[in-house]
């Protein structure tokens, strides 16, 4: 009784959230639970912040499958869980194992892909375990550009998977996995987003979610759209939200400019965990970084400086649900009070709008 009366607070909790724009609270449970099952990857896209990563032992690492399953009492209590952060998801042999034993625990299972290492068997194991969403990050309509930026990638292929996909859904008469492109806007490819609204609908694709490329390297920094023309690039926006208007097409983009607004809803509303089972709560603290440009004053400014990590739990030593609760994130939520203003979370890209 008790463990369902802590749903329905939760579940009103998330309500009001999504009503008024800002955490009005701790909740029971996080919405949603990010897993960096691996920190190896196939690319070695330009400006990738997984480069800047100070702890060597994290890199190239994977999650345990046995470290996962501590995880999964807290599953049926949040809405979804990512299995992807700084890493290829689909490079960790045991990566259908960890979409298996999610789908089991009755939670929506998203992840990104880059779609580089798929093929048809592994596109029907995916529809057929009922994963609920793949994201493949394509940053451009055209070849030479896309694998100008992701590096070691092949656009056919990409382009490829796919298709498989969709066609593996429709012979299985599945729905699942909702397909979405995940676009990260630089200034270089700026010109292709008017385009891509037209190019996710001829691949079946309704959603297209847009970032900005993170300015931890001189690469982010000098492509960043913050330094970018400004109307010249609200141009372009506006010119491809017309387009996915025209198309049929859900497109989301990010800010451009380098001021606070978003409140960051990340303590209040979801918990990271590390390929080393720690946990943190976001991505963007996981891990120690090494940054060449951060903000200062609101504007990017080279100030070569170390981002520190901020951990507030173990999963080889805790429960998920004892962290969410214990004193490091109770304490972490308390400084922020809806914005990243203490350090080491003042340098954080979030809230200026990257998303």
């Amino acid at each position: 009784m008790a463990v369902r009366m802590k749903a329905i607070a939760n579940s009103l909790l998330k309500k009001a959230q999504g009503m008024l724009g800002y955490p009005v609270g701790c909740l029971y449970y996080p919405s949603f639970i990010q897993f960096d099952i691996t920190t190896k990857c196939n690319l070695d896209c330009v400006g990738c912040p997984r480069d800047n990563i100070k702890e060597t032992s994290v890199i190239n690492t994977d999650l345990s499958v046995e470290t996962f399953r501590k995880a999964i009492s807290i599953f049926p209590f949040v809405n979804s869980v990512w299995l992807h952060s700084y890493g290829e998801p689909l490079m960790h042999n045991d990566f259908f194992e960890f979409v298996r034993l999610a789908k089991s625990a009755g939670v929506k299972t998203y992840f990104y892909s880059n779609g580089m290492l798929w093929n048809r068997e592994k596109a029907k194991k995916i529809v057929k375990l009922g994963a609920d969403k793949v994201v493949f990050s394509v940053d451009a309509t055209e070849k030479k550009m896309l694998e100008r930026i992701r590096r070691g990638a092949n656009f056919e292929r990409i382009i490829g998977t796919i298709k498989t996909l969709q066609e593996t859904k429709e012979e299985m008469s599945s729905s699942l996995p909702e397909i979405e492109l995940c676009m990260t806007l630089r200034k270089e490819n700026l010109s292709e987003l008017p385009k891509m609204p037209a190019f996710a609908k001829k691949l079946g694709i309704r959603t297209v979610f847009c970032q900005n490329i993170l300015t931890y390297t001189k690469d982010g920094e000098e492509s960043s759209l913050y330094k970018a023309d400004k109307e010249s690039a609200l141009s372009v926006f506006d010119e491809a939200m017309e387009n996915a208007k025209k198309e049929g097409i859900s497109m989301r983009l990010p800010g451009l400019e380098l001021k606070r607004g978003k409140k960051c809803e990340f303590p209040s509303s979801m918990m990271h965990v590390r390929v080393d089972g720690k946990v943190s709560a976001c991505p963007y603290c996981a891990y120690p970084f090494k940054l060449q440009y951060c903000i200062s004053g609101g504007k990017l400014v080279n100030m070569e400086t170390d981002f520190a990590e901020h951990i507030v739990g173990d999963l080889n030593k805790d429960s998920l649900e004892t962290i969410w609760k214990g004193k490091k994130f109770t304490a972490l939520r308390k400084t922020f009070r809806g914005n990243c203003l203490e350090k080491p979370h003042s340098q954080c890209i979030v809230p200026y709008g990257i998303h």
